[in-house]
């Protein structure tokens, strides 16, 4: 078992363990694509299909009702319908969510523009909160790539009223 699972089986145990109303995923050993050696995963003859499916069904954004509606050359779009507990104790939308359904975008707007990408870097500001009942969007499009980084802006609205905006940077492994 890698430090990072012991870390979260430990933090899942000891300091979750008394709030039964955390629901934890599964923890997956394996991904469904093919493993051909420690860490190294291999998407030859995986389809374009298959791989926006795969992102349509991660385990996170699921999670958090967070739905992929779009995913084209350069550009995603995600959705989530504001619900009671996305709040903070502030009470406004709680900014992981919001930074969540960014990346999800980024992520699924990357990974179609090239497979593997991985994240480098984002940075973002928020600018205004959403309501119970509003169904807020993300935007992630390409602004620059090369053959290792891939830079996107991804914009979080509701209706065309911009709340968030990040940038972020990814790493492109190539084979």
């Amino acid at each position: 078992m890698s430090a990072g699972l012991h870390f979260a089986a430990y933090f899942t145990r000891e300091i979750l363990g008394a709030h039964q109303s955390y629901r934890i995923p599964e923890i997956r050993s394996e991904p469904s694509y093919a493993r051909e050696g420690p860490g190294v995963y291999s998407w030859k003859g995986v389809g374009m299909t298959d791989i926006i499916e795969k992102i349509k069904g991660d385990p996170y954004a699921c999670s958090l009702g967070i739905h992929v509606d779009k995913v084209e050359e350069g550009y995603a779009s995600c959705s989530v319908t504001i619900t009671a507990d996305m709040f903070n104790f502030l009470g406004v939308v709680h900014g992981g969510l919001v930074f969540s359904l960014a990346d999800v975008a980024f992520a699924a707007a990357s990974n179609r523009d090239h497979l593997p990408s991985y994240a480098l870097d984002v940075s973002g500001s928020f600018l205004k909160t959403a309501q119970i009942g509003d169904t807020i969007v993300a935007e992630a499009r390409l602004v620059h790539t090369t053959k290792r980084t891939g830079l996107y802006r991804m914009q979080v609205f509701k209706g065309r009223e911009l709340l968030a905006t990040f940038n972020g940077t990814v790493f492109r492994k190539v084979a």
